[in-house]
């Protein structure tokens, strides 16, 4: 039972759609008996999330665009190719809906929204062991 006079609470690491790293293997057993990542969020008591990504994009940002508008910036954590903003509405009964892929090709660290343009800041390969930062802006016209 959820209970609406504490702080909202999503179930990491409780629950979650995704898994510990190596998975369900005999090295992760304690990992597992402590943090078991159980599948329903509501069953344990916590809020289900509108959407999961498994594999994870990395989320580093999630901004309001507009009234039941808003983004996902990725990193691309465990899906290197998906370095990219997410796009959604929610509708009246907040379920997610047009959820739309723009990919960047690029790390989104940051994002700001201003003036009806999107501001990244990005890190983008430079050499196997160093990241080179960029800015971009992107028009919501």
């Amino acid at each position: 039972m959820i209970n609406e006079d504490e702080p909202l609470n999503y179930g990491w690491a409780i629950s979650s759609a995704g898994e510990h790293y190596g998975g369900r293997v005999e090295k992760n057993k304690a990992k597992y008996k402590k943090y078991p990542l159980y599948k329903s969020h509501s069953e344990h008591g916590f809020i289900e999330p509108l959407k999961s990504f498994v594999p994870s994009i990395g989320i580093s940002e999630v901004r309001k665009v507009r009234e039941k508008s808003y983004v996902v910036a990725s990193m691309g954590y465990d899906r290197p190719g998906d370095k990219s903003l997410y796009f959604f509405d929610l509708d009246a009964q907040n379920k997610l809906k047009n959820l739309k892929q723009v990919q960047i090709y690029e790390r989104i660290r940051d994002l700001n929204i201003h003036n009806n343009k999107i501001y990244l800041l990005l890190e983008g390969p430079h050499t196997a062991f160093k990241w080179s930062p960029s800015i971009g802006i992107i028009s919501l016209n």
